[in-house]
């Protein structure tokens, strides 16, 4: 039988093509080490979570490891961790994923786990990011000795004296005594400076505070969002400098020093000279002498600062003028928290609250916090007496964000969509021009200063 076929036909014809050998006729491209090319070889995906764990420095604790079953380093996680069910499956995102498939059912299992339907986003350099909502179903706590070093490193604050510590004041992390309802989220405003939003109680940053020497007379505005049954409102002072001690210090000799190094223990010296401290560390207060080890701020903040007395101003929600609840005393030091309750006002509703300081120390600060409830929300009796700004474990949520690569993903600022033979690395040519336009302008210059 005469075939009317084309002879080698059912033969696959190998395209042949000098400039990319071995790629069997197709085209590629040079691969680069930006984050785009890694995500594209990792199988065009990775992902991240919210909640990560907070671990300690190792040299800070390392003095808890001998306590620790056959000298091995104990934990450094600091707070407590949550997990959910995908790492409960085995799945994790602190490493690659890239074994056993993995990468083929993350997608599959995180939308199963999810609370909430998965939410997509496209960003502007082409990939997808995709949100998972899982609900926490387990936790990792810190040791024992951990937390403790933890607490006394976040409460604790002493004064230096020569070889001596004292302790100068222990920080309360709870809301005083007979404080009613939960710890209410407001913004905060000045029309004659910057508050920051983080100026609240028990926020033990430095930074943290309304400043009253800089609003140029101006009072503190508090918005809570809407109408709120306000049960208490309490004032800090501006969080003290602080630092930890023993500090350690690029001497001039170029050799890593320890302060006092010959009154404490545990100080190692390294064969090249460098010094190393490996002993419990202390929360102390900076002084003027402290100095050269802080930022070149114009104002170091080592004085103390705190509003002594004010008045409180109050207005609801469409209200026109403000309602003065009277002038309260302040704080007598910058850590303690001073709350003013409101029960003799019955059925106390406000939105707006207005701060007006009368007398200040050391230029004034203050830090604010106000307790009740929303007037939306009815009043449940398991939030009287509470005044904890905690949330339990069981309504905590962990995001997961997966980032997808379209396989036409090309890292900027060279594009390419879909396959080229002929995609420069333009990051490496650019140099070359540079270098090439330097020559002949130098070039140019010379020329005409020889006049030709």
């Amino acid at each position: 039988m005469l075939s009317l076929e084309k002879p080698f036909a059912d033969v696959r014809r190998h395209r042949f093509e000098g400039r990319r050998k071995g790629l069997m006729g197709h085209t590629g491209r040079r691969g680069c080490y930006c984050s785009s090319c890694r995500l594209e070889s990792n199988g065009n995906l990775e992902i991240m979570r919210s909640h990560k764990p907070k671990m300690a420095n190792g040299n800070d604790f390392s003095y808890l490891d001998s306590a620790d079953h056959l000298g091995k380093p104990s934990s450094r996680l600091r707070e407590p961790y949550l997990v959910t069910d995908f790492e409960r499956a085995g799945l994790d995102t602190s490493y690659s994923l890239e074994r056993s498939l993995a990468w083929s059912i993350v997608p599959d299992t995180l939308a199963a786990m999810s609370v909430a339907p998965p939410s997509t986003k496209k960003r502007p350099d082409g990939k997808k990011d995709t949100t998972f909502v899982l609900e926490a179903t387990g936790a990792f706590l810190p040791t024992a000795a951990m937390a403790s070093a933890t607490r006394d490193l976040n409460t604790k604050i002493y004064s230096v004296q020569g070889r001596h510590k004292k302790l100068w004041k222990h920080v309360a992390i709870d809301p005083p005594m007979g404080v009613q309802g939960e710890f209410l989220k407001a913004s905060l405003h000045c029309s004659g400076n910057r508050v920051p939003s983080t100026a609240m109680v028990r926020c033990n940053q430095t930074a943290s505070a309304w400043d009253v020497a800089t609003s140029r007379g101006k009072p503190l505005d508090i918005d809570l969002g809407q109408n709120c049954a306000i049960f208490n409102f309490s004032t800090q002072g501006r969080h003290p400098m602080t630092r930890l001690y023993p500090r350690r210090y690029l001497g001039d000799d170029k050799i890593w020093r320890v302060e006092d190094r010959d009154l404490l223990r545990n100080v190692v010296v390294s064969s090249s000279g460098d010094e190393t401290y490996y002993g419990p560390r202390y929360t102390v207060l900076c002084t003027e002498a402290d100095n050269e080890i802080m930022s070149h701020d114009r104002r170091q903040w080592t004085q103390q600062m705190y509003v002594t007395r004010y008045e409180l101003q109050w207005r609801e929600d469409g209200g026109r003028s403000w309602n003065s609840l009277g002038v309260f005393n302040g704080n007598t030091d910058p850590t303690t928290e001073v709350a003013h309750s409101f029960s003799m006002y019955k059925n106390l509703k406000a939105r707006y609250l207005r701060v007006i300081p009368i007398d200040c120390e050391g230029g004034g600060a203050m830090r604010v916090g106000i307790y009740g409830t929303p007037i939306e929300r009815p009043l449940d009796k398991s939030h009287a007496g509470s005044g904890s700004t905690e949330v339990n474990e069981k309504n905590q949520l962990v995001t997961y964000v997966l980032t997808s690569a379209p396989e036409w993903h090309k890292c900027s600022p060279f594009r390419v969509h879909g396959r080229t033979s002929y995609a420069n690395d333009y990051d490496r040519e650019k140099p070359k021009r540079k270098r090439l336009l330097r020559r002949l302008q130098a070039k140019e210059d010379m020329m005409e200063a020889i006049g030709m």
